[in-house]
């Protein structure tokens, strides 16, 4: 599996055994990937999740910058077990993917986390809602903290 050590997404590849590289097995390269194997829908109808699995340790959290699409919403966590949104002014417990934060909450109300959890570890639990009608993607290109 080819895995990044913060966000679960994983691809798995095999190769044949052969040793026509320089000796060595030969091992697979990714060149593209098409999940529209049926022409007709374009992109996934549903919650997509993408969450770090080691915690980001802070102190304080000041601010968050956040470049998505609006399709992105938020859950935060103390233990990556515990998800929360931000309803009500407080951080509720999450119990389904609905429950989850906006852009324009999260980057208002971040600080509002360390002070409700104290100091410790954030996890952090992106959830890309599309249907399979969507004209466009549903993406995030970056999320920077201020601790």
């Amino acid at each position: 599996p080819v895995a990044n050590p913060y966000f679960q997404y994983r691809v798995y590849m095999e190769a044949d055994d052969n040793t026509a590289c320089d000796g060595s097995p030969c091992l697979p390269e990714l060149k593209s990937v098409n999940l529209n194997h049926s022409g007709l829908t374009k992109y996934y109808g549903g919650v997509q999740e993408v969450s770090n699995i080691k915690p980001i340790s802070y102190k304080t959290i000041n601010s968050v910058n956040i470049i998505a699409d609006d399709c992105v919403s938020f859950q935060l966590s103390p233990d990556g077990i515990n998800y929360y949104y931000w309803a009500t002014n407080t951080w509720l417990p999450a119990l389904t993917d609905f429950q989850s934060t906006s852009q324009s909450d999260f980057t208002s109300y971040i600080s509002n986390f360390s002070n409700q959890f104290g100091a410790g570890n954030l996890y952090i639990k992106a959830l890309l809602q599309t249907n399979s009608n969507q004209g466009s993607n549903c993406s995030i290109k970056s999320i920077d903290f201020d601790f």
